[in-house]
């Protein structure tokens, strides 16, 4: 989960040029949620999910619960 919030953290601050801290919980959370929904569509709906939209969600999500 650490490789994963850095990557976060790096991706956030050079796309809005700010920093911003992601806790350990929020990540944790994050990755349920947006998890739940990559299963969703693929098990339910049949659609596949690249990795590049998973880390896009994710990123979304993590934005609207830090600010």
């Amino acid at each position: 989960m650490e490789y994963l919030r850095e990557l976060v953290e790096r991706d956030l601050k050079a796309r809005y040029g700010k920093e911003i801290n992601v806790t350990e919980k929020q990540i944790k959370e994050a990755v349920d949620v947006i998890g739940r929904d990559v299963v969703y569509n693929y098990l339910i709906l049949g659609q596949d999910v690249s990795f590049k939209t998973f880390f896009r969600n994710l990123e979304i999500y993590i934005r609207i619960i830090s600010d």
